[in-house]
């Protein structure tokens, strides 16, 4: 996420369908077409002047198939806000010629990459592409565009870590982001979710190459391991706020619309004004903040809760589902998810 001069970022997620099937996504159901609706996105876009000047970040399921995307770039535009898209890129080529007419607002443009080499990334997100997002990468910078990279780790790929900072010289990005791939059926289905113990070797990596590479410093995006942290990360920070598909407020981007239940969702767009959603999220936050400072103390706040996403997705239920996963390492042991339950 980039930050804006008001110093809070709003995510929108356009669309619930994707024209991909990562074996890592945790969103539920992207085969559905299931979007917000402009006018709706226009009265969320209005009442956010309250913040001033917030940046604006499109998200999914693959955003650029909203079908209204160009109404939704102009509509960001003529509330003179900054905005950033994140894509897989297979769809960019075809529209890359309107996009040029958005560069006052589309100010940042990030590639999904999830491989150093084609065959890794292909594997992951399907084949062919790894040289669609190249050539779409590669045609953004043509056309002026900032660009950045993101790459999911998981065990397909996380050893190709150390190539990801000449790759993204080479290709132009200047900004290149490792993400945790959160808990989803499909990663475990696959058999490609890392352990605890690689994620923390992940973080090393990345912090290593930050330190010492004559290239495109990496840098840790989401869900790092940060046991003495309060407040971890942007949601607890009060820095951002996500909208759903349907319009709805929702606790965490990482979260939303996976896994099981609903208990994530703070507020409906649709029935309430964004202040007084926002005022709802406040109040959720309020209470995550007291519960970890209550955790560290009495020591319930187990080392596996050291990884925020997961310990907020264990706490709003959403990783019921990988109780079915007994011999998993985030799921034994005294700290694990079968030794523990869900925070209401």
């Amino acid at each position: 996420m980039s930050n804006s001069s008001s110093g809070i970022a709003i995510g929108f997620e356009l669309t619930r369908h994707c024209n991909l099937h990562c074996t890592h996504c945790l969103r539920n159901d992207t085969a559905t077409a299931e979007e917000i609706g402009l006018p709706l996105f226009k009265r969320i876009l209005d009442e956010a002047k309250a913040y001033g000047h917030p940046w604006i970040l499109l998200t999914g399921g693959e955003p650029t198939l909203h079908s209204e995307f160009f109404s939704v770039l102009d509509a960001i535009g003529e509330r003179g806000y900054p905005c950033q898209l994140v894509t897989n890129g297979t769809t960019f080529t075809k529209m890359a010629a309107r996009l040029r007419s958005h560069q006052d607002c589309l100010r940042t443009v990030t590639f999904s990459i999830d491989g150093a080499v084609e065959a890794t990334h292909d594997a992951i997100r399907g084949r062919g592409t790894f040289r669609k997002a190249i050539f779409a990468l590669a045609l953004a910078r043509h056309f002026g565009f900032r660009t950045a990279l993101q790459f999911v780790a998981n065990k397909t790929n996380w050893h190709e870590i150390d190539l990801l900072p000449k790759l993204a010289q080479e290709l132009g990005a200047g900004i290149l982001h490792v993400c945790h791939a959160q808990p989803s059926t499909g990663l475990y289905r696959a058999g490609q979710q890392l352990s605890p113990q690689e994620w923390r070797e992940i973080e090393g990596t990345v912090k290593r190459l930050a330190e010492t590479t004559d290239y495109v410093p990496p840098s840790m995006s989401v869900g790092r391991y940060a046991p003495g942290d309060i407040a971890p990360c942007q949601t607890l920070r009060h820095r951002v706020l996500n909208i759903d598909y349907r319009g709805r407020l929702t606790f965490c981007c990482q979260f939303s619309n996976a896994g099981c239940g609903s208990d994530d969702i703070v507020g409906d767009l649709n029935k309430l004004s964004l202040s007084h959603a926002h005022r709802r999220l406040l109040k959720v936050i309020e209470q995550v903040v007291a519960e970890r400072v209550a955790g560290f103390s009495d020591g319930t706040f187990g080392e596996l809760d050291g990884y925020h996403c997961w310990h907020c997705q264990k706490r709003f239920g959403k990783l019921e589902w990988m109780r079915n996963y007994q011999n998993d390492p985030w799921v034994k042991g005294e700290h694990g998810l079968a030794n523990q339950s869900t925070i209401k």
